[in-house]
C-alpha cells in the first residue's frame, strides 16, 4: 500500500496554529488530578470538603479506569462540586496523592491568557505528569502499588506548593538515599502530597482586598526514614523505566505551553456534600 504523504510546508502551517491553541494532548490517557481548597464551615462533613486535597473530573477518570481495566485508587471517593456557573460538576477526590513525578510544564495566566513567562498580575499554573501508587494492606505490611501515570494540576499559591513538594522531598530523602541508593534521585521515590491529620490547616495569602485563605498541600515528611520503608517507596527499574517512556512521549505537551494561548483549564470550584470514608485521613507511610 502507497503511504499517504503531504509535505511539510503543507503539514506546518496547521500544525503550529492548532499548537498556539492548545490543541495538543498527551500520546497517552491520563486522569488530570487537580488542587481544591478545604472549607472550615465544613467540618462535619470532613474529607476534602473540610480540609482541602485533590479531585478529578469522574466522567474522565472512569473512562481511564475503563481503559486500562482497573479500579479507582486507594482513598478516592465520589463528589458533587458545584462549579462557577452553578452546574454540578461530578468528581472523585482524595486528601492525598502518592506519586513520584516525571515531568512539569508551567504557565502564567492572566484574563485566560496562558503566557510562557511571568506577566504582572498573572496567575501561575503548573501541570506535572507522574506515575501515581496506592497503599494497600495494613499498617504493619503496607505496600505501593503501582497504579499509572496521571497528570497533577495546580494555580496560584498551590502551583507553588507542588513545585516546592518535589524539592523538600529531595532534601527530606537525601541522607538516606545516599545510604542506600547512592545516585538515585528522590524522583524515583513515591511521595505523598495533600493534607494530612486531624486539624485544619489555613494559610492566608495574597494582598489587600484580594487576600484569601488555602488549605495548602504540603508533602508528607516522616520523622523517621528507615531502609525498609524507602525499599516500598521505590518505584524499582520497571516503572522507572516506564517513567522515562512516558517523559520522552510527553514531549510536544511540555513545550505547548511556551506559547501564548487561551487557558483551557479555568474555573474554580467550591465542593459540595461527598460520600467519606472511615479512616480517610490516615497518615500515607
Amino acid at each position: 500500500m502507497t503511504p499517504i504523504t503531504l509535505s511539510e510546508e503543507i503539514i506546518n502551517p496547521i500544525k503550529a496554529s492548532m499548537e498556539m491553541g492548545g490543541a495538543i494532548t498527551l500520546p497517552f490517557s491520563v486522569p488530570y488530578i487537580w488542587v481544591i481548597n478545604g472549607d472550615p464551615k465544613l467540618k462535619s462533613l470532613g474529607g476534602v470538603l473540610y480540609f482541602g486535597g485533590w479531585a478529578s473530573n469522574r466522567d474522565d477518570m472512569d473512562a481511564v479506569l475503563k481503559e486500562r481495566a482497573t479500579d479507582l485508587p486507594t482513598g478516592f471517593v465520589p463528589v458533587e462540586l458545584t462549579a462557577m456557573d452553578s452546574k454540578d460538576v461530578p468528581v472523585y477526590t482524595t486528601r492525598h496523592v502518592i506519586f513520584a513525578p516525571i515531568a512539569t510544564r508551567r504557565a502564567w495566566v492572566k484574563d485566560k491568557v496562558r503566557a510562557a513567562e511571568y506577566i504582572e498580575g498573572s496567575r501561575q499554573h503548573v501541570q506535572m505528569i507522574a506515575y501515581m501508587a496506592e497503599r494497600k494492606g495494613s499498617k504493619d505490611q503496607t505496600e505501593y502499588i503501582p497504579w499509572g501515570p496521571i497528570v497533577l494540576s495546580a494555580k496560584g499559591f498551590q502551583a507553588q506548593n507542588l513545585l516546592n513538594a518535589v524539592g523538600a522531598w529531595e532534601k527530606h530523602t537525601q541522607s538516606i538515599r545516599r545510604d542506600i541508593a547512592p545516585g538515585i534521585p528522590a524522583y524515583f521515590f513515591y511521595l505523598a502530597l495533600g493534607t494530612f491529620g486531624s486539624e485544619i490547616k489555613q494559610k492566608m495569602v495574597g494582598g489587600g482586598s484580594s487576600q484569601s485563605a488555602i488549605t495548602p498541600i504540603e508533602p508528607y515528611l516522616p520523622e523517621k526514614l528507615t531502609e525498609e520503608l524507602m525499599t516500598k517507596l521505590f518505584v524499582g527499574e520497571t516503572i522507572a523505566a516506564v517513567m522515562v517512556d512516558l517523559q520522552v512521549q510527553a514531549k510536544e505537551w511540555l513545550t505547548a505551553w511556551k506559547t501564548v494561548s487561551v487557558d483551557s483549564l479555568g474555573g474554580s470550584h467550591i465542593p459540595a456534600q461527598p460520600e467519606i470514608p472511615e479512616n480517610f485521613e490516615d497518615q500515607p507511610f
